[in-house]
């Protein structure tokens, strides 16, 4: 998911909802290929890349609908050990 425009640097919260959907439908459509292309060589690949796929367009279609993305906190915050 290369992204020539120099903006790959970005990290995701500075973009807003309508770019981050943007992006995530690109990834999806990525994913996608990636995921057909390995269809018939590396099923496990293509299962991986199908997943990956579901995920951006999950977050693209919760953003889309709700205008805005819930706080998910960090692992490592409150983790067991």
């Amino acid at each position: 998911m290369g992204d020539s425009s120099g903006e790959a640097d970005r990290p995701i919260v500075d973009f807003s909802i309508p770019e981050r959907i943007v992006r995530w439908r690109r990834y999806a459509r990525e994913e996608a290929r990636a995921a057909q292309k390995a269809a018939d060589d590396n099923p496990a690949e293509a299962i991986l890349a199908a997943s990956l796929a579901t995920m951006y367009l999950a977050l693209a279609a919760d953003a889309d609908r709700f205008g805005e993305l819930p706080e998910i906190p960090d692992d490592e915050v409150g983790g067991d050990e």
